[in-house]
């Protein structure tokens, strides 16, 4: 028998890699809408219900009392603005800044979520 040329190994590819897992995602942020009105339905309790709205049109709003519902507020004005109105329905998405009038320390603020410091 003649000599045959040896059969080649059969060659064994590498197992691919396993994809890799994509980095997860982080939580969405909530909308401005949402954000005020979980500002608003997490008032703590030992926090007056009072400061100022201000909305999108730049109108600052002062408040002494408010009550929410999904979609909108009522704020309850001290004295009637201009027209008579003693109450103003606002949607959350209107609402840019909320101001507090009274002297306020840094655990005031951790109801809300907020971390860190204040100067005071």
């Amino acid at each position: 028998m003649p000599d045959r040329p040896a059969t080649p190994a059969a060659r064994t590819e590498p197992a691919p890699a396993p994809a890799p897992r994509p980095a997860p995602t982080p939580a969405p942020m909530p909308t401005t809408e949402q954000s005020w009105k979980s500002l608003f339905d997490h008032w703590p309790e030992d926090l007056a219900r009072r400061g100022i709205v201000v909305n999108n049109q730049n109108e600052a709003m002062p408040f002494k009392g408010f009550m929410t519902r999904p979609d909108m507020i009522v704020l309850e004005r001290q004295n009637p603005d201009s027209l008579g109105a003693r109450f103003i329905l606002l949607r959350y998405d209107t609402i840019v800044a909320i101001k507090l009038i009274d002297p306020l320390k840094a655990d005031a603020f951790t109801p809300f979520g907020f971390k860190g410091k204040l100067s005071m």
